[in-house]
């Protein structure tokens, strides 16, 4: 059976084999970035929500840590530098301006600006500046994940996924991304385009992808 503790020891060894890969030095174009095959590819910040959660779950070596603070941070920097201006970042191997593979980015971020929200609620400032830096790149990326579509049918999901956790931590990010999107028109509908509700337009995603 799974115990709270060991996932957390495995979650610091983890920690442990990304740090090394982190570049930390400010002179560098990449700048905290993970290094992977000798590149820090723009989809590495991918590593930041392990530290994330690291320096979020009470018991681990890495709880509340002021370096993994930093290096959250800079890796959180390093994303905003890479990324396309459309919002989206790539996947360097074949996929450039990849809503999809931004899709999964997304995902693997937003459970981690859920639980610093709440954190910051308990007066811990490393988990506000960690809600408001990793949720810019959310906010940011769905316009573009919502214009870039997808390019194989299971990206359908991995999209869905991603907008409907994004809708619930930035309920703002309505139907006008959509309406504004003149590809996307005809899918939607006048009665709805006005709508501030984050489950309703979540809805209007599955019908989109479907």
């Amino acid at each position: 059976m799974l115990k709270y503790d060991n996932l957390v020891e495995k979650l610091d060894e983890q920690v442990e084999s990304i740090l090394p890969r982190q570049v930390i030095d400010l002179s560098r174009d990449d700048y905290g970035g993970f290094v992977s095959d000798g590149i820090a590819a723009p989809t590495s910040v991918s590593t930041v929500p392990t530290l994330g959660h690291a320096y979020l779950l009470e018991g681990g070596k890495y709880y509340q840590s002021e370096e993994i603070l930093t290096r959250i941070l800079s890796g959180a920097t390093f994303g905003r530098k890479i990324r396309r201006e459309s919002g989206c970042f790539d996947l360097i191997t074949t996929n450039f301006d990849s809503s999809p593979d931004t899709g999964f980015l997304v995902k693997a971020i937003a459970p981690v600006v859920r639980a610093a929200r709440k954190a910051a609620t308990y007066g811990d400032k490393g988990a506000e500046q960690i809600a408001e830096t990793l949720g810019e790149i959310i906010q940011i990326a769905v316009p573009g994940m919502v214009a870039g579509g997808f390019h194989t049918p299971n990206h359908r999901w991995v999209l869905v996924g991603a907008l409907s956790q994004a809708l619930e931590l930035f309920p703002d990010l309505d139907a006008w991304i959509l309406w504004n999107n003149t590809s996307l028109r005809p899918l939607i509908s006048m009665p709805m385009v006005n709508t501030s509700s984050g489950a309703q337009v979540s809805a209007m995603l599955f019908a989109i992808v479907l």
